[in-house]
């Protein structure tokens, strides 16, 4: 016991190095009960600017554009990031209420409650699950379409080769799916109606994605604290419900409400979106690609970027650049060649499948790179694009173009799958006109 003691001891020694940037400023340590005031110091102590970015990342051509960006006067994260400092302690501590019309209140040692009466506790947690919920709701969007391409593919009606059939068969017997004598795409089909369901449902029945996949002894605790979600919108829907006007005031409520939504945001939007997406896509693999932007090409190259966190468009692009009309359409142009590179999680889709696709940025840097002036084009599809891209690829011949009706930008090109999803069945179309 003692040399386990000892060996834990020096292990927890060789992990407790904090990174460069954060011991340079030699915060002090949080401790429990401690004055409002002293908490908001020690969060904004920590904050930084962008000359100890540019000194500290690791990154050094992001540190490069940095520089680069100021000298052409374009302003980037972390300029708007130090504008804010100090950013407002209430926000950061989680202590102020905007939820109905008689705030914003904010709770602090001199004042205990909001103007309904809500305690920095009831305040925070009601902070805390609604961002859950906002977060629900993005990858759920995501998901949404996955599930709904899965569907359309298995049913022949979406041109999408379905590359992950071994994983599908496993995945449905996991479900409870009767496999024998059916198809692939037939499994597909059942897959997707369950993940649907499991999204959307609004009737009152557990979650059976969740109750097939999880393992036996979590579900049961997970039961016995009466916390398995109904559907991925209903704990979307009910999150914003208890912490509106007047409604739930108990924090437990409030805290078991926060870990039914962030069990359906695992196991509807990440898990069974992330299944979903092999099915389609392929099983990822390891594989070594190029990154940064010292892999941007400066000859006679057409450069498109692909942007954001839901690939079903950008794996159609993927597909058609590798064809002789588009590559004759590159050459009637002018150009030798056509390049696409991944940026944030679009561009980690293409890394973990060996499509030969460099990763330049993910959703910080991205600025940084389309600042290059090296891109034609940015092609954005769901989430983690900021909206300061816009104002750079001003400064440029870049253009953006979105695919989303739910991630459209200032001054953006609109090549998008539509509302309703009703021209999913030209993904390809879609993709050639980009």
């Amino acid at each position: 016991m003692a040399s386990d003691e000892k060996s834990r001891g020096e292990n927890d020694r060789e992990y407790q190095v904090e990174d460069e940037l954060t011991s340079s400023r030699n915060a002090p340590e949080y401790k429990p009960g401690m004055p409002y005031k002293d908490r908001v110091k020690i969060v904004h102590k920590l904050n930084y600017t962008k000359e100890e970015v540019q000194k500290h990342t690791a990154n050094k051509s992001i540190a490069e554009m940095i520089g680069v960006m100021d000298k052409k006067g374009i302003t980037n994260t972390f300029d708007r990031f130090t504008q804010q400092h100090p950013q407002c302690g209430y926000g950061l501590t989680g202590a102020c209420c905007a939820f109905c019309s008689y705030g914003p209140c904010r709770v602090d040692d001199k004042t205990s409650h909001s103007v309904c009466g809500k305690d920095v506790d009831l305040i925070v947690a009601g902070n805390a699950l609604r961002r859950m919920a906002a977060g629900l709701a993005a990858h759920g969007s995501h998901a949404r379409e996955v599930f709904l391409t899965l569907k359309q593919a298995a049913l022949g009606n979406v041109p999408i080769a379905i590359k992950g059939g071994a994983k599908a068969i496993v995945v449905g017997k996991l479900l409870g799916i009767k496999i024998r004598g059916k198809t692939v795409p037939e499994v597909c089909v059942e897959i997707a109606d369950r993940f649907i369901d499991d999204l959307q449902r609004a009737e009152p029945k557990k979650h059976d994605t969740l109750l097939a996949l999880a393992p036996y002894e979590r579900t049961k605790k997970w039961e016995e604290m009466g916390i398995i979600p109904i559907s991925a919108y209903h704990e979307c829907f009910e999150s914003n419900n208890i912490t509106s006007h007047g409604t739930d005031s108990d924090f437990d409520s409030h805290m078991e409400a926060f870990l039914r939504t962030a069990l359906v945001y695992a196991w509807s939007t990440v898990i069974a979106t992330s299944i979903a997406t092999d099915i389609l896509y392929g099983i990822p693999k390891r594989s070594k690609i190029n990154v940064n932007l010292g892999v941007i090409r400066k000859d006679n190259c057409v450069n498109i970027a692909l942007n954001g966190h839901t690939p079903t468009v950008a794996f159609a692009i993927c597909d058609l650049v590798k064809t002789d009309r588009i590559k004759e359409k590159v050459k009637a142009v002018g150009a030798d060649d056509i390049m696409l590179y991944g940026m944030c999680c679009t561009g980690g889709e293409f890394a973990e499948r060996d499509l030969n696709v460099p990763m330049v940025s993910m959703a910080s840097s991205s600025e940084m790179a389309v600042a290059t002036g090296a891109f034609e084009a940015v092609v954005i599809d769901m989430q983690d694009v900021l909206p300061g891209i816009s104002k750079v690829a001003k400064h440029f011949h870049t253009k953006l173009i979105t695919t989303s009706a739910s991630c459209r930008k200032e001054g953006a090109e609109r090549v998008e799958i539509d509302y309703y999803f009703s021209n999913l069945d030209d993904i390809y179309g879609i993709a050639e006109r980009i």
